[in-house]
């Protein structure tokens, strides 16, 4: 007996991280962009960043194109300004949908994260370190913190400025970041995890392709949640 029946629709997913941050950029030439940063946590992309994000968007479009898979319908970010920003250069290519901002895409919220913004003379670097003039590692006075750092992660990752054109600031995140995260009360791996998981699950659709554009730690996470290999198996994000 012949069937008519259509093969399954396939769920297809993009993950990509951000381009190249200003701060990274700036540390590299020996300055310090957090220095008169308003929001030391939110580093914009790079000159480099921005044309990333452009070769970004032609490189995904032609691998579209080659697989014969069905175009972007909708780009999910991160909130953080170096990931709207390189949603916004890849979409110049892809012209699809204003960009949607999901909340369970935010950095890793854990003390290395804290660390490259919140100290003194944090100056980006992941999990930064203050030491003395001999190399002791010295302890965190709390008292020095970043205000920011005591605040509920919640409140601080929200986009300060509803400026750019392509971002559809109407749009309802249908994740959020429940726990309360400051500085002493760190996100774990395992929550990291299963907001990444919610992420997923609940903008995924068969028989469509989205993009998610997020950060090294939970761009990591989604590879290995998604193929069952390690992270060394795609290489460092």
């Amino acid at each position: 007996k012949m069937t008519t029946e259509s093969p399954p629709k396939r769920t297809i997913l993009i993950v990509a991280r951000h381009g190249e941050r200003i701060d990274y950029a700036m540390m590299n030439k020996g300055r310090n962009w957090l220095e008169t940063a308003d929001r030391p946590w939110d580093p914009p992309l790079s000159a480099l960043g921005w044309k990333q994000g452009t070769s970004l968007g032609i490189c995904v479009k032609e691998c579209i194109n080659q697989l014969n898979l069905p175009r972007i319908r909708q780009i999910y970010s991160s909130p953080f300004q170096r990931c709207l920003e390189t949603s916004i250069a890849a979409n110049t290519i892809f012209c699809s949908p204003s960009v949607k901002i999901e909340y369970g895409l935010v950095e890793s919220l854990n003390e290395s994260w804290y660390r490259s913004w919140s100290l003194p003379t944090s100056n980006g670097a992941w999990g930064y370190e203050e030491r003395d003039e001999i190399g002791q590692v010295l302890e965190v006075d709390l008292n020095s913190l970043h205000k920011a750092a005591i605040q509920p992660a919640s409140s601080i990752v929200v986009p300060q400025n509803k400026c750019f054109e392509g971002i559809d600031y109407q749009y309802t995140s249908k994740t959020k970041i429940h726990k309360v995260y400051c500085w002493g009360s760190f996100e774990t791996s395992r929550d990291q995890q299963k907001r990444i998981n919610s992420v997923v699950e609940k903008v995924a659709q068969r028989g469509s392709t989205v993009m998610l554009v997020s950060h090294a730690g939970p761009v990591t996470q989604l590879f290995q949640g998604l193929t069952g290999d390690e992270w060394w198996v795609h290489g460092e994000a």
